[in-house]
């Protein structure tokens, strides 16, 4: 019986220690790696975050930075500073008055989105000017912006501000208005609808990942915009204090309403924005009644008080440990039958073998995965051996792979994060494409890489930088893809990434002589929402080297690519702005004492050339019968040429954009001349390539043209346009100045000769003398030899009678 009992129990007993010593190892190593996983994924989600809300707030502070140096340029600009020069009563109806209008009202027009109002307020505060005829005459004293201006004398970008009434929220920029002493003469403003925050905060929507959004909140943690949910807008975390409240709606710093009405109530959230100093990332629940799980990092703005937030919910990052975790668990279960099977197959027959395979899985329960068991026999024994062999084998793949995948992981974070930094502090187009085709192919090790841009006509995509002798080639060249055409084109057209494992198998692949190794490749779009800039593409020199992960890596960088050329391309904008208005004031200043109308024309065509780095530049007049635009001045050799040819154009005529420009007072420009078949060539300007004519308008009156000309395809701009207008109406109005100077000239001279003359013959002692007087004088100031002065003889008879 008790052998019996002891048969018995024996496969129960191997069956029992069997799972054992399997699944409880699996089970610790699962558990270690589920931990050390979730770990890692977490902080690489933390970066990933970090880096989109400083990369949000990057662009935030860019928007700030420059329009706060936009209008400190603008506000110097002699529209403006000239109309407030004027005393109070010669404003109205003035030629200063009119340029300024137009001045605003070009200014108005580059953005009609965001961009609702244009004001000039003087040194009281009384609004004088404003593209919202509404506003003319308010008292603007008691405003933020303008207390903050005579304060500071200097430009300011204010916070989010609220009207009481409308309840609209908008951002304003003011900066003062100075004479030439430097004394203030007013405050000129620009204002922004604060809708503008939404729509930079919503752009970097899904930055961080799948599933992630931006927050921005000011100081007192009051919602400005929301990546995701714009109902919370204009809501603060936690309830402010209603004095608080009461106070900020006074300064129209919140929007009317209570407390209660204008918060939510997330301590979480709160907590973790106090404390960001000390610990920028947190876990949280961002929005009332989801119960979910947000991972956020926190980042402060650097020209407002403001925090940006950027956020994603748990269970977003950690998918890929949830999936393997219900994965090991299945594994373990097919893993503990599959030993229960076998150890009830071996349980009769327990031997030597057992102990040894017992051995071994001691062994991989204490952390040495590398054991094996060693296969003795055929039978039952040796198969269960063979079977741990292979779930040891399967444990240390699993371990690799994750291991792997992690560090490849944390590789790619690395990589993205140092060209974000990298990215932010590079204001050079040329060197940007260089650092990130050379970062991209040393951090992941590719075969080549190499970004193409698209051209000013979006019709080629030109290759800006690649790595290597083959992308410095290929540079030289001028290498270029349709789009469409190719990985790259189709990229491009597509607005998606394109990844071929296996270019020899792959349809409409173009095969480059320069790149003779390239296995696989993959074409990664730069762009920002729907506007395709370029193209990132990476081959590699391996079969099937390329992978899903890398599109997830390098759409990352694409994206901050994308944003670093918008920041360059803005910033190019700005500092052209701001050279060009320089150049204006200077040649305004050239020719402000110049009284002669051939000289002042020459020397602006001149100055223009020379300044704007033009091909040429002249000046058409209208005739006193306003049909016909006369050729004013040319600059060097060739516009004299032109000028001594006394050439013409008819104000109606269709084919001329000179003539265009006078009949519709608006700025006409062709930016490529050989695509334009009304363009008239001139035989002594052989290279032009594109031309911009802008009337010389004066009191709403045509005087005459500024035409400039370039030799290069694409030259002309909205701003180029914006900027020579300006110049063209300082050059009207210096012309109807001269011409007001010499029409006073000559009533002068001619009063003057008059005088002399009627002196003369006061002096002469008979009548017959003072009209010999009259005659002589007179033939001499008309430039006539035979000059006659008849008299009446009825008028000489009361002398006759006195005689």
């Amino acid at each position: 019986f008790v052998f019996g009992c002891l048969a018995g129990a024996v496969p129960w007993i191997v069956i029992a220690v069997f799972l054992a010593v399997t699944v409880i190892p699996l089970a610790i190593m699962g558990f270690i790696n589920d931990r050390n996983t979730r770990q890692a994924l977490t902080e690489d989600a933390n970066e990933k975050l970090r880096a989109a809300a400083a990369q949000t707030a990057a662009a935030l502070d860019t928007f700030f930075t420059d329009n706060v140096n936009l209008i400190r340029s603008e506000a110097q600009l002699p529209a403006i500073v000239n109309y407030l020069a004027l005393p109070a009563d010669k404003r109205a109806g003035s030629a200063e008055e009119t340029s300024l209008l137009r001045f605003l009202a070009a200014i108005s027009r580059e953005d009609l989105v965001y961009v609702n109002s244009l004001a000039v307020l003087d040194a009281n505060g009384i609004t004088l000017a404003d593209t919202v005829p509404s506003s003319i005459g308010t008292d603007r004293s008691n405003r933020y912006y303008f207390r903050e201006v005579m304060r500071t004398q200097l430009p300011y970008g204010s916070t989010v501000e609220f009207d009481s009434v409308t309840k609209r929220a908008s951002i304003y920029f003011a900066a003062p208005v100075r004479n030439r002493n430097g004394q203030i003469l007013g405050v000129f403003r620009k204002r922004y609808d604060a809708s503008i925050l939404q729509e930079l905060v919503s752009n970097n929507t899904g930055l961080a990942g799948a599933d992630s959004f931006p927050v921005l909140l000011d100081e007192y943690h009051f919602r400005l915009a929301h990546g995701t949910t714009p109902s919370l807008i204009f809501k603060s975390v936690v309830p402010l204090d209603p004095k608080l409240v009461t106070e900020l709606q006074a300064e129209r710093f919140l929007p009317p309403g209570t407390a209660e009405e204008l918060s939510t109530n997330i301590p979480a959230f709160e907590t973790a924005l106090v404390n960001y100093k000390k610990q920028p990332f947190f876990a949280a629940e961002l929005k009332i009644g989801d119960n979910t799980l947000e991972q956020g990092a926190v980042v402060s703005m650097k020209t407002q008080k403001w925090l940006v937030v950027f956020a994603q919910s748990q269970e977003v990052f950690l998918s890929p440990i949830n999936t393997q975790a219900r994965t090991n668990v299945v594994f373990s279960l097919v893993i503990a039958l599959v030993v229960g099977a076998f150890g009830l197959l071996i349980a009769q027959t327990i031997s030597a073998p057992i102990a040894r395979l017992t051995t071994v899985a001691e062994k991989v329960r204490g952390g040495d995965i590398t054991a094996q068991a060693k296969v003795e026999s055929g039978d039952e024994i040796g198969t269960l051996a063979s079977a741990f062999n292979r779930m040891t084998a399967q444990v240390r793949d699993l371990i690799e792979n994750l291991e792997r995948r992690v560090s490849d992981r944390t590789k790619a974070l690395a990589t993205t994060t140092e060209v974000s930094r990298r990215l932010s502090t590079i204001l050079d187009q040329r060197l940007l494409v260089s650092e990130v085709v050379n970062q991209v192919k040393d951090a992941f090790n590719y075969y080549h890489a190499h970004i193409y841009l698209f051209d000013a006509d979006h019709d080629e995509l030109i290759m800006a930088g690649g790595t290597g002798e083959a992308g410095q080639t290929m540079l030289a060249r001028g290498h270029k893809i349709a789009e469409g055409h190719g990985l790259v084109g189709r990229a491009a057209g597509t607005n998606a990434p394109v990844l071929v494992a296996d270019v020899t198998k792959a349809e409409g692949w173009l095969p480059n002589p320069l790149l003779p190794d390239t296995k696989s490749e993959l074409a990664v779009p730069i762009s920002v929402g729907d506007q395709v800039l370029g193209v990132l593409d990476v081959q590699h020199n391996v079969t099937d080297g390329l992978k899903q992960e890398d599109i997830s890596s390098l759409q990352s960088i694409a994206n901050q690519v994308a944003i670093a050329l918008q920041n360059i391309h803005q910033y190019e904008n700005t500092q052209k702005i701001a050279n060009d208005l320089g150049v204006v004031a200077n040649v305004g200043i050239a020719t402000s004492t110049i009284t002669e109308i051939d000289r002042l024309l020459q020397e602006v065509v001149n100055l223009s050339k020379k300044s704007f780095r033009l091909y040429h530049a002249h000046i058409y007049l209208l005739n006193e019968s306003g049909n016909t635009l006369e050729l004013g001045a040319g600059a060097g050799e060739v516009g004299r040429q032109m000028v001594s040819e006394g050439r013409r154009i008819p104000l109606d005529s269709e084919k001329s954009l000179v003539a265009r420009a006078a009949r519709t007072h608006e700025g006409v420009v062709v930016n490529d001349v050989t695509r334009d078949p009304d363009f008239l060539p001139n035989p002594l300007l052989p290279d032009t390539r594109a031309e911009m004519a802008v009337p010389m308008m004066a009191g709403g009156k045509v005087l005459g043209v500024l035409d400039v000309q370039s030799e290069t395809v694409g030259r002309f701009s909205e701003v180029d346009v914006n900027i020579k207008t300006t110049l063209a109406s300082q050059i009207a109005v210096a012309v109807q100045n001269a011409r007001s100077f010499a029409q006073a000239q000559r009533e002068a001279d001619r009063q003057a000769t008059l005088n002399v003359i009627g002196q003369k013959i006061q002096s002469a002692n008979t009548i017959e003398a003072a009209l010999q007087v009259a005659a002589r004088e007179l033939g001499q100031a008309l430039g006539l030899k035979p000059t006659v002065v008849a008299l009446d003889p009825s008028a000489l008879a009361g002398e006759r009678k006195a005689n």
